[in-house]
C-alpha cells in the first residue's frame, strides 16, 4: 500500500547521527588539505584579471626594455661621460640586453590566446576564492562542534512538542552559522575551474611561460636598482636617471596587475589535479551536502512529528 503523501520516512537519532558523523568526518579530511593553499590563493589573487590590459602593458614594457638595451648610454644623456664614471653602463647594459632577450621569448605566449583561455577559467576560479579562507574555517569549525548538536538529537525525538521544535530552531541555526551550502558552492566553483584548465591542451606550454614571467619579474627590478641606483653619497649630486626610474615603475606596475607567482601556483595545482579535479572536488562538495540534506531532514521530521 502507497504511503500517504502527507507520511514522513521513519529517521531516529540515532540513524542522522550515524549519517551526519560519517559524512562530518569526510567533508573535514577533504576540507582540511586545501583550507591553506585556497587561503593563500584568495589573498593573492583578489580580482578579475584584464587581459587586454596585460597584453598593452606587456608590449609597453618590452618596447621599453628593448629600446634601452638597444642603447642604455643614451638614458644619461649630456652628462653620460661624467655619470658613466658612476653607473656601470657596461654592465646596465648587458642585464638590459638579456631582460630584453627573456621577455622578448615569453610575449608570444601572451599574444596566441592560450593564455587568454586559462586566464578566463582562472578568472571563474577567483569568483569562488573570494572569501573561501572564512567560509572554510567557519565550516570547519561548525562540523567540528557538531557533536554537541547531535548529542540533542535522542531527547527531541522522544521528547515533546516543544523539545522538538526547539530542536528544529537549533538544526536550523546550526546549518545557518555552518555556511555548508556557502562553502559547497565555492569548493564547485573552484574546481571546477581548475578542471577546466586541465583539459586545457596549453596548460602546460602556459605553465612554463608564467614560471618564466615570475623568474623575470622577481629578478630584473632587482638587479637593474642594484647597477642603475648610485650610493649614498652619489645620490646627493647625481639622481637615477628618468628613463631607468619610468622603467622601475613600468615594472611595478605590471607586477600589480597580476601576482605571476600566485597564477603559476594555480596552473601546476590544475596540472597535478589532472582529471581527478572533479572527483577532489565531489569529495568536499557531497559530504557538506550530505550533512545538510541529513540535518534537514531530521528538522522536517521532527516538525511533522511536533504537529501530530
Amino acid at each position: 500500500m502507497a504511503m500517504p503523501c502527507c507520511a514522513m520516512p521513519m529517521l531516529d537519532a540515532d540513524a542522522v547521527s550515524t549519517q551526519v558523523e560519517a559524512a562530518t568526518k569526510q567533508a573535514i579530511d577533504a576540507l582540511e588539505p586545501v583550507q591553506e593553499k585556497f587561503t593563500e590563493l584568495s589573498a593573492q589573487l583578489t580580482a578579475p584579471i584584464s587581459m587586454e590590459s596585460v597584453k598593452t602593458s606587456i608590449s609597453s614594457l618590452t618596447s621599453e626594455v628593448k629600446a634601452l638595451a638597444a642603447d642604455p648610454s643614451a638614458m644619461f644623456g649630456a652628462g653620460g661621460c661624467i655619470i658613466g664614471c658612476v653607473f656601470p653602463i657596461e654592465q646596465l647594459g648587458a642585464a638590459l640586453k638579456d631582460a630584453s632577450a627573456i621577455i622578448s621569448e615569453i610575449v608570444p605566449s601572451f599574444t596566441g590566446g592560450s593564455v587568454d583561455r586559462l586566464i578566463a577559467y582562472v578568472n571563474e576560479m577567483i569568483e569562488g576564492l573570494q572569501g573561501v579562507g572564512e567560509s572554510i574555517a567557519t565550516t570547519l569549525k561548525s562540523l567540528g562542534d557538531v557533536g554537541g548538536l547531535l548529542g540533542k538529537l535522542s531527547g527531541a525525538f522522544s521528547g515533546d512538542k516543544a523539545g522538538k521544535l526547539k530542536m528544529v530552531e537549533d538544526i536550523e541555526l546550526f546549518l545557518e552559522g555552518a555556511q555548508l551550502k556557502v562553502t559547497s558552492k565555492k569548493i564547485d566553483s573552484i574546481f571546477g575551474a581548475l578542471g577546466r584548465m586541465a583539459k586545457s591542451a596549453d596548460l602546460e606550454k602556459v605553465l612554463k611561460s608564467f614560471i618564466a614571467l615570475g623568474k623575470w619579474l622577481a629578478e630584473v627590478p632587482a638587479k637593474i636598482k642594484e647597477l642603475a641606483v648610485p650610493n649614498m653619497l652619489v645620490s646627493l649630486c647625481i639622481k637615477v636617471p628618468e628613463a631607468i626610474t619610468k622603467l622601475l615603475d613600468m615594472l611595478a606596475a605590471f607586477g600589480k596587475m597580476f601576482d605571476a607567482a600566485a597564477l603559476t601556483k594555480v596552473f601546476e595545482y590544475a596540472k597535478e589535479l589532472g582529471s581527478s579535479a572533479s572527483s577532489t572536488g565531489m569529495a568536499i562538495t557531497g559530504p557538506l551536502e550530505a550533512v545538510e540534506k541529513t540535518l534537514r531532514s531530521a528538522a522536517t521530521a521532527l516538525g511533522f512529528s511536533a504537529k501530530m
